[in-house]
């Protein structure tokens, strides 16, 4: 299957199961919560912490898709609580318990097909448009 066609048939599933659910899931709520924050700030200093150590008003620019300036204040609320570092450790954590929890279960076989369809797609995205897959 070709990278396009794979992604397109992958999206809305994925999307679902492991984009909206994973960002306010219990488990994420519960690493916000070692960190001192609420799973909303977590999801936009621990997504943004993934760019690095740069302004939050660039980190709302990558997240168009929200209201100008929502992300801002979010990411230097969660800022004020935690360094970039610890933001993006929590968020990487989050992931991690969020991936056992729904998928600790399914076989690696099918995990790994899963792997390498995804890098397929990842490797046909030009870099340098996409900051949050880059």
């Amino acid at each position: 299957m070709e990278p396009s066609t794979t992604a397109a048939a992958i999206a809305d599933p994925l999307g679902t199961v492991a984009g909206a659910t994973f960002y306010f899931c219990p488990q994420s709520a519960a690493r916000a919560s070692e960190v001192g924050l609420d799973v909303v700030t977590l999801y936009a200093g621990g997504r943004g912490a993934v760019l690095g150590d740069v302004p939050a008003q660039e980190v709302d620019e990558v997240f168009f898709f929200f209201k100008s300036g929502l992300i801002t204040g979010l990411v230097e609320a969660a800022r004020k609580v935690a360094d970039v570092p610890t933001l993006l450790d929590a968020h990487l954590a989050a992931a991690d318990d969020f991936a056992m929890a729904t998928f600790g279960g399914v076989d690696e076989s099918a995990l790994a097909a899963f792997d390498v369809a995804a890098a397929a797609v990842v490797d046909a995205l030009a870099t340098g448009e996409w900051p949050l897959v880059d």
